[in-house]
C-alpha cells in the first residue's frame, strides 16, 4: 500500500507527466484481490477499480485484478487496455503461475512489458518449470521468517514430528480386501515416499 500511495501522491508515472500513475494488483485469487482493495487501499477511494466480468473500464488509477478474469476462454480482457496503460504492476504471490515461461499469466505481464513491474512472494521459487527469480530478478528486500519471530509480527514455533505406523511400517491389504467403491485392492506393499 505505502508504495503505490507514495508514487500516487506524487504522481510518479513512467513516463515523467504531471497525472497520476496507473497501477495494477494482480494476484491469482480473489482474496488476495478483494481484501486488500476494501480494507488496505480504501483511502484511494473512488480511483480503485476492480477488473471482473469483462469490466475494463479506463478512468481510474488503481486497478485490482486476478489472472484469470483477464484471461479469459472466451476472450484475453487485458487486452481491452493498451500494452503502456500501466506504469506499475505489483504482482502479489509471483511464484504462481507468473514464474513460468509459458503460462496464460505469463503472457499477461508480457503484454504489459512497458510497466514497471514489482513482484511479492514469501516463498520465491528457483525449478526447473518455473523461476521467480528469472522473471524478477534476485530479490530487493528480504524479510525472514526468524525476522518475523524477532520482531513480534510472528508466533515461535516448535516442530513436533508425528510418524504413523503405517508411514514407518507400510501397509499390505488383507486377502480379498476391497476400497470403499468396491473393488478389490491389489496385494501390494505401500509405502510412504520420503
Amino acid at each position: 500500500f505505502q508504495i503505490c500511495w507514495k508514487l500516487w501522491n506524487s504522481r510518479w508515472n513512467r513516463t515523467g507527466e504531471y497525472r497520476r500513475p496507473k497501477i495494477l494488483f494482480l494476484a491469482d485469487r480473489n482474496i488476495l484481490v478483494d481484501d486488500p482493495m476494501a480494507k488496505m487501499f480504501a483511502p484511494f477511494g473512488d480511483a480503485r477499480h476492480k477488473i471482473a466480468g469483462g469490466d475494463t473500464s479506463q478512468s481510474r488509477d488503481m486497478y485490482f485484478g486476478i489472472y484469470q478474469a483477464l484471461t479469459t476462454a472466451s476472450a484475453d480482457v487485458f487486452r481491452q487496455y493498451r500494452p503502456d496503460f500501466f506504469d506499475l504492476i505489483i504482482i502479489d504471490e509471483c511464484h504462481r503461475g507468473s514464474s513460468r515461461d509459458e503460462s496464460a499469466w505469463r503472457a499477461v505481464l508480457d503484454y504489459f512489458e512497458p510497466a514497471v513491474q514489482f513482484g511479492m512472494t514469501a516463498t520465491p521459487l528457483r525449478e526447473e518449470s518455473r523461476d521467480s527469480y528469472e522473471y524478477f530478478g534476485n530479490p530487493v528486500y528480504t524479510y525472514s521468517l526468524r525476522q518475523g519471530i524477532e520482531d513480534g509480527f510472528l508466533a515461535p514455533y516448535r516442530v513436533h514430528r508425528v510418524i504413523t505406523t503405517v508411514d514407518a511400517a507400510g501397509w499390505r491389504p488383507s486377502k480379498d480386501e476391497l476400497d470403499r467403491y468396491g473393488r478389490e485392492v491389489p496385494d501390494d506393499e505401500y509405502q510412504t515416499k520420503d
